[in-house]
């Protein structure tokens, strides 16, 4: 079932960007492309991630709450919730008890994913990040990092789809898009699917950047 005002992921053609959308619907949007593109990290039999899903949590975690009114957790998938704050964490268990198939981590995100042997089950990493498309905060200093991270997991499951939310200024033209899908391109090499998609979170022009690897 198709959940957006725009294409289905797979009919995304190559430099598009869409500009529809709310950060609910990019989170309907990442579960969407697992759901419909990806043999291994979405179990056909269960109905249900094959993998973990790995986000920086936020208050009560609402992806985690979205993931399981979508039946999306099961036996095989828990959702893994990372924040600096640790009252953020704290609250989290409190909100979502011990029933619920989820981990919570008190941290920060780039620094746990430099241990390579940590998280080896997480087969989706959403990265919300305040780093803009262009000038000074960039994205690109936290890539190898992530990049790692997903050709590590990619390697051990077969699939892997990395979520990079970035803020888009209002000054920001289409030569800085461009810019900055070339960056990723660069990174992750000529195989890998790289959707992007528009939304406003806080009133904040955002790209919301899905990279498909092994799939």
């Amino acid at each position: 079932m198709n959940h957006f005002q725009t294409e289905h992921p797979h009919d995304f053609t190559e430099g598009a960007v869409r500009k529809h959308g709310s950060k609910m619907e990019t989170r309907k949007r990442a579960l969407e492309t697992v759901r419909s593109c990806s043999p291994i990290l979405w179990s056909r039999k269960d109905q249900a991630l094959h993998h973990d899903w790995m986000e920086l949590a936020g208050v009560h975690a609402p992806t985690c709450q979205f993931l399981l009114d979508e039946n999306a957790l099961g036996s095989k998938a828990k959702f893994i919730g990372v924040d600096l704050e640790e009252s953020i964490i704290d609250g989290c268990r409190t909100h979502y008890g011990d029933d619920v198939p989820a981990e919570w981590v008190h941290g920060s995100l780039t620094s746990l994913l430099r241990d390579m042997e940590a998280f080896q089950g997480v087969g989706v990493l959403v990265y919300d990040s305040e780093h803009a498309v262009r000038g000074r905060g960039t994205i690109e200093a936290v890539l190898p990092v992530l990049s790692r991270f997903a050709f590590r997991q990619e390697e051990k499951l077969g699939e892997f789809m990395l979520v990079i939310n970035v803020a888009q200024r209002w000054v920001d033209n289409e030569r800085d898009v461009a810019r900055y899908r070339k960056m990723l391109g660069d990174t992750f090499g000529v195989y890998a699917k790289i959707d992007l998609h528009r939304y406003v979170s806080k009133k904040m022009p955002m790209l919301w950047t899905a990279i498909r690897l092994g799939f």
